[in-house]
């Protein structure tokens, strides 16, 4: 089984939206930001790291690829293709049970998302935008920065973004200091939970 290993530099796609190929990839180090084109936007739907892996869909079905991955800091990834991740299969049943409870927890992310959307509920989409912002950012968010870009993957007005976000802070999920916003981590799921019900 020889997978192979390559380096890809900061904004150099790795693969894009529609692209065929039966290739799933480990993160060795680096980040890789994984996005969809909706309309004219392209929306952020997860940024990896280190130890994380995508492109596993391509394994299992035949269609192009669903989302586009793209490396945002220099990024070296392990690849396998479908012939090799079934010899893996086979002699390491541990990574791939490893990799099994990844997809049930990204399932799970993906309905709590798609609850969100169904109810429209704006802070709830805010906030968890935000977060990948953060994310992102790996520091505190300058709030003008982040209410531009949050109002960009959501379709929103900058100004309304903001407002959002200054409500979120009124609600003790972020902090706002100065400019900058950080989350607030202490009981944060349960109060985002009371923003979706």
């Amino acid at each position: 089984m020889n997978a192979f290993e390559n380096s890809y530099k900061t904004g150099e796609f790795i693969f894009r939206e529609g692209d065929a190929e039966d290739t799933m990839y480990f993160i060795k180090e680096g980040k890789v930001e994984i996005s969809k084109k909706m309309g004219d936007a392209e929306q952020v739907l997860a940024y990896l790291g280190t130890n994380d892996f995508f492109g596993e869909m391509a394994l299992f079905t035949k269609g192009p690829r669903s989302a586009s991955a793209k490396a945002v800091k220099q990024t070296t990834v392990i690849a396998f293709n479908k012939k090799q991740f079934m010899t893996l299969l086979k002699t390491r049943g541990e990574i791939v049970l490893k990799i099994i409870e990844v997809l049930i927890q990204r399932l799970k992310e993906s309905n709590d998302t798609i609850r969100k959307l169904i109810q429209k509920n704006q802070k709830a989409l805010v906030f968890d935008t935000l977060s990948k912002w953060i994310q992102f950012k790996d520091n505190d968010a300058d709030i003008i920065a982040a209410s531009e870009w949050v109002s960009k993957q959501l379709g929103m007005k900058v100004r309304e973004t903001e407002a959002v976000i200054r409500q979120l802070v009124m609600m003790n999920l972020l902090t706002l200091k100065g400019n900058l916003i950080t989350i607030n981590h202490d009981e944060t799921s349960e109060k985002l939970q009371k923003l979706v019900e």
